[in-house]
């Protein structure tokens, strides 16, 4: 087994790979981490110019567009909030924390 870690959206990621091929394994790393990085820079509430970011910024302001993956990561967010007790909101600040309804 071929393991590599990494950073992502302010967490450590550990991919494990078994394969007896080690280009392939590490050209799989190479993409696995690749979309990692795509996704923070749509997803991130730190990453200057994520679409989370700029939602953010201009909550109750102004429309925002953003790609096709993040409108999907908040609907499903959403869907999952809605069964949650806490009922969190999707682009809550992640250091912001309100007491429950």
């Amino acid at each position: 087994a071929l393991s590599r870690e990494g950073l992502t959206m302010g967490s450590s990621v550990q991919v494990t790979l078994w394969t007896a091929d080690d280009p392939v394994a590490m050209a799989a790393f190479d993409a696995v981490f690749a979309e990692f990085d795509r996704l923070e820079g749509r997803l991130s509430v730190w990453r200057e110019g994520s679409d989370v970011l700029r939602l953010n910024a201009a909550a109750g302001q102004a429309p925002v567009r953003v790609h096709e993956d993040t409108r999907q990561v908040l609907a499903a967010a959403r869907r999952h909030s809605s069964r949650s007790p806490r009922r969190a909101l999707p682009c809550e600040d992640s250091t912001s924390r309100r007491p429950p309804r």
